[in-house]
């Protein structure tokens, strides 16, 4: 795995954990199989499905493609989730 997949797959989790999703919910959210969603969570990202799973979160939770791939969204100031209407206004700190 390299820094790149490292980052993107603890943000999969993170974005999951930080707005309560269970796994199941998650990859019905992403359009993926739950055995994808773990697979991507441990570390082992499917080729075909990065772009499209890229797209998806920033549909649903507003995160850029580049937060997902360069920054960890745990981090501070670095991600700020979608408001309660569901618009795509996540603060991107400088991205």
């Amino acid at each position: 795995m390299n820094l790149l997949d490292n980052f993107f797959c603890k943000n999969i989790k993170f974005l999951r954990v930080q707005n309560r999703l269970s796994k199941k919910e998650m990859a019905k959210k992403l359009k993926i199989g739950i055995k994808s969603l773990s697979a991507i969570e441990n570390g082992n990202i499917p080729k075909r499905l990065k772009v499209d799973v890229l797209i998806r979160i920033h549909q649903v939770f507003g995160a850029s493609p580049s937060l997902m791939v360069f920054c960890d969204l745990s981090q501070r100031d670095v991600y700020r989730p979608c408001q309660n209407n569901g618009s795509n206004n996540a603060g991107e700190s400088g991205l």
